[in-house]
């Protein structure tokens, strides 16, 4: 069910992509640079999937935080900053006796919602 705050991921992404070739960037050939793929700061886990296409490039040092945990750091974030939206994903499955959705790793959606 869409809300009013739904945010439309294929069009978001396709806008980004966009934007990129208007600007003579092509994100996918190559899209890292001497310090590497974009990572967490924290976890240094890599970024995946559509979220590589998004993120790498956009800035010298790839390291991404939520807002979180810049907080949880002592951090702030500049007025007038914006943030850069990452998709979230994980496989889930249908257990056939109890009807619940479960996740493949759930080790992600325990983290996430920390």
């Amino acid at each position: 069910m869409k809300t009013s705050s739904h945010i439309d991921v294929c069009r978001l992404v396709t806008d980004l992509i966009i934007e990129k070739l208007e600007q003579g960037v092509i994100p996918w050939s190559k899209p890292w640079n001497d310090y590497g793929p974009a990572v967490n700061y924290i976890s240094r886990k890599p970024y995946r999937g559509i979220n590589q296409l998004i993120l790498n490039g956009l800035h010298v040092r790839p390291f991404y935080l939520t807002f979180r945990q810049a907080k949880e750091l002592g951090g702030r974030i500049k007025k007038g900053s914006q943030s850069i939206p990452v998709a979230y994903w994980n496989f889930t499955y249908r257990d056939n006796e109890t009807q619940r959705f479960n996740s493949l790793y759930p080790g992600l959606v325990k983290q996430a919602s920390k």
